[in-house]
């Protein structure tokens, strides 16, 4: 194992009890690989880590003890984690949910031959949030992700959460695509226009409220130190999750986040937002760690995609 950023995570976890993974973007598979991997697990071990808490709902943790005790098999595991109402719109297709339900499978058995366990720490909202597009705007996204992709050689395959997927993961066209949605709109007649942007006004603030709920960690913080105790435990979670870093300082746990990107490219390409509580960025393509920025990125999530191209779920 002589990778930089794996080396950063052993030195990270063995100088705090608690080490931060931030996933930069869920549905992108370089990331996830290398987070979920074999050699950050090792990394992790090597640190003295014990325990490993991942965004997964609690309510699932039956499935992966069932995983270890040997009781549930991986195929098992992905058949039910992966099933449309569980995963599989957080990634838009099913193909994409047993890949990422796999990595997780590979997690938990990874963690189990190091001495670790993996824990299923996301609370949830206790409230639905659910933001559906109204008709224009739903149409008028639809029309600005086919024409994007096309104008970059790819043919839409007519499964809107399928081609959200491949715009969400190329920073650049999803940038195209959000100007796009935003001129079609601006050109519309004033009393359609009206109403396309009162779906929009609706819709965000839908995506407002549940964002605030889902990065409020007041819940997660209190679940990983319950059960990590003063055992060392890595939190590999989404980057936009700021507020655990803050909780674990004020209730005095030594911690230092390392917030992943599949490049550096992906990294320069995202928009600086909420980050605060972290202190390095990793890139796993340049196999590189450096320092963060005063002002790093958000996390990059299709699920909570902001403004208008947010798929209809």
């Amino acid at each position: 194992m002589s990778s930089n950023i794996e080396a950063k995570i052993t030195e990270t976890a063995r100088d705090n009890q608690f080490t931060v993974i931030g996933d930069a973007m869920h549905a992108d598979p370089n990331i996830r690989d290398f987070v979920y991997g074999k050699d950050v697990m090792q990394a992790l071990r090597d640190g003295g880590v014990k325990h490993v808490f991942i965004e997964v709902p609690q309510s699932m943790q039956h499935n992966a003890d069932g995983l270890v005790s040997g009781i549930t098999t991986r195929e098992q595991f992905i058949n039910f984690m992966s099933s449309p109402s569980n995963m599989e719109m957080e990634f838009g297709t099913e193909k994409d949910a047993r890949a990422w339900c796999g990595d997780i499978a590979d997690q938990i058995l990874y963690a189990k031959e190091n001495g670790m366990k993996v824990h299923f720490a996301d609370p949830q909202p206790d409230k639905d949030y659910e933001a559906i597009m109204g008709p224009n705007m739903e149409r008028i996204s639809g029309e600005a992700i086919y024409a994007t992709l096309r104008k970059n050689g790819i043919e839409p395959t007519g499964n809107s959460m399928d081609d959200m997927t491949l715009l969400i993961r190329n920073p650049k066209m999803h940038a195209e695509a959000l100007v796009d949605f935003d001129n079609r709109v601006a050109a519309l007649p004033s009393t359609e226009k009206a109403v396309v942007e009162q779906e929009i006004k609706e819709f965000d603030e839908t995506n407002a409220a549940y964002d605030a709920a889902r990065l409020n960690d007041e819940q997660l913080h209190d679940y990983v130190t319950k059960v990590a105790g003063d055992q060392k435990a890595a939190v590999i979670y989404g980057a936009s999750h700021d507020d655990l870093g803050r909780r674990l300082t004020e209730s005095g746990h030594s911690h230092a986040s390392i917030d992943v990107f599949a490049s550096k490219e992906q990294f320069e390409a995202n928009v600086p937002k909420n980050r605060s509580t972290y202190e390095y960025v990793a890139f796993v393509k340049e196999d590189m760690v450096q320092a963060a920025p005063a002002s790093p990125p958000n996390e990059m999530q299709p699920a909570s995609t902001p403004k208008q191209l947010a798929p209809a779920m």
